[in-house]
């Protein structure tokens, strides 16, 4: 029978729509600045809250034993551990000046040998007294150096306190599992893909994690705070994540904070990364 010349139109349309959506999804770019959650408290919280502050007390005492260091702008500073069991080493930063105090704007460098530095980080804080700087590196090998330059001008000097920690020692390390409730690893793909956690107004520091498989890990870490205002940039480079996971603590007072991470590696070399807020802040003078 002959086909009606409207419903023959019609056909041929649907025909070509139904070509042209398949064509469309299989080129849709993946939108990877996917705004994750607000990173809230557990109310099934395995720690109480006596045991947290217990920790926090603990954090402060063993921080301000630490001996500190003065680094003026513009120079290098290094502490050498030969001890074969050294497991991981501590990095406290922060700057003086007005109320808040200057920027801090650091590099720190891990060195295992001759031409073998395999952790790279570079820190810059807007106010270093308000948002000081805390990281944890670990030190599989044993025998290490750490490299830390002032990139800022001479008048922003920095202090810095340097703790090593020695096989089995997890003193600082587990203070801060004790305080800080950590969220599911989530994965982050290479070549700039984004992952974002908003912070709620009662979070006053939080702890990030990175870690790869095995592979390089390249990351970029931000706290935003209003449209698009970076109060920590860190940016990070390790030969291999899961030997060496980053660890990090940011400072995160005021309302409207988001942590932005990025994963600054090729596509090959995806991350996971874990994001934990904590009521506490665990600031310390660094004088």
């Amino acid at each position: 029978s002959t086909s009606h010349p409207a419903a023959l139109t019609m056909k041929i349309t649907g025909a070509i729509l139904a070509l042209c959506a398949a064509s469309t999804s299989a080129f849709v770019v993946p939108n990877t600045f996917t705004r994750d959650h607000t990173v809230a408290f557990s109310t099934a919280s395995p720690l109480s809250s006596a045991s947290k502050q217990g920790s926090k007390n603990q954090w402060d005492d063993t921080l301000d034993a630490l001996d500190v260091t003065r680094i003026q702008g513009g120079a290098l500073r290094t502490w050498s551990y030969p001890e074969a069991d050294l497991e991981r080493v501590f990095i406290a930063l922060n700057t003086d000046g007005p109320p808040e105090g200057n920027p801090l704007k650091v590099n720190i460098e891990l060195n295992q040998g001759p031409d073998n530095t395999p952790q790279k980080i570079d820190v810059y804080s807007g106010k270093g007294r308000l948002r000081p700087f805390y990281a944890v590196i670990e030190t599989p090998g044993g025998s290490s150096a750490v490299f830390i330059r002032n990139n800022a001008p001479l008048e922003f000097p920095a202090t810095a306190k340097v703790e090593p920690q020695m096989e089995g020692d997890k003193s600082l390390l587990g203070l801060t599992e004790q305080i800080y409730e950590m969220d599911e690893p989530i994965i982050i793909q290479g070549g700039g893909a984004v992952r974002t956690w908003d912070l709620t107004a009662a979070v006053s520091s939080c702890k990030v994690t990175l870690r790869t498989d095995g592979r390089p890990l390249y990351a970029q870490v931000e706290l935003v705070q209003g449209p698009n205002a970076p109060k920590y940039t860190i940016d990070v480079y390790c030969e291999d994540g899961d030997e060496r996971p980053f660890t990090i603590i940011m400072e995160t007072p005021g309302a409207g904070n988001m942590v932005r991470i990025i994963s600054t590696g090729s596509s090959e070399f995806p991350l996971t990364a874990s994001v934990g807020p904590s009521t506490f802040s665990t600031k310390r003078e660094v004088v």
